[in-house]
């Protein structure tokens, strides 16, 4: 399971709420993967490829890519800004 893939099982265990579509490149093992996530009324579209890492552009805004360095901190750099544009402001618990 590749991160993207992770990052979508962690946000499913999240919330019961949140729906996911979960898009792979024509070829797997390059190109760039897109998660559209739904959660509270609140959209959002993460890409994720080997080479740039994860983007989490949201409306209005550029991408913000986290360049590779540890794919475990940075899944979890990914999970928490998720959760948090997600959650608009609410206080919810992270699953980790």
């Amino acid at each position: 399971m590749n991160p993207i893939e992770q990052l979508a099982a962690r946000l499913r265990e999240w919330s019961d709420e949140v729906e996911l579509l979960l898009d792979p490149p024509q070829y797997v093992t390059r190109g760039t993967w897109f998660l559209n996530v739904s959660c509270y009324g609140n959209d959002l579209q993460i890409t994720w490829s080997a080479e740039t890492g994860f983007g989490i552009p949201r409306q209005g805004e550029n991408a913000r890519h986290w360049r590779r360095t540890l794919a475990d901190d940075q899944l979890n750099v990914a999970y928490t800004r998720a959760v948090a544009l997600l959650s608009g402001g609410r206080h919810l618990q992270l699953v980790h």
